[in-house]
């Protein structure tokens, strides 16, 4: 199932794979990683956080 999703998100040329649960995103990286994709995992948290001009205090 990981092999799949990893071969459907590069047929879409992306360079990040975003999920919000940390054991799949886990999952997924491996996945990416032994299949040499060079696309790379992101955590949602970690784009939302990019989005913000000043972090919340």
């Amino acid at each position: 199932m990981g092999t799949d999703k990893v071969r459907n998100a590069e047929s879409t040329g992306a360079e990040v794979l975003c999920a919000a649960d940390n054991s799949c995103l886990m999952h997924i990286g491996g996945t990416m990683t032994r299949l040499r994709t060079g696309m790379r995992p992101v955590h949602l948290a970690e784009i939302l956080a990019s989005t913000q001009e000043e972090p919340a205090v």
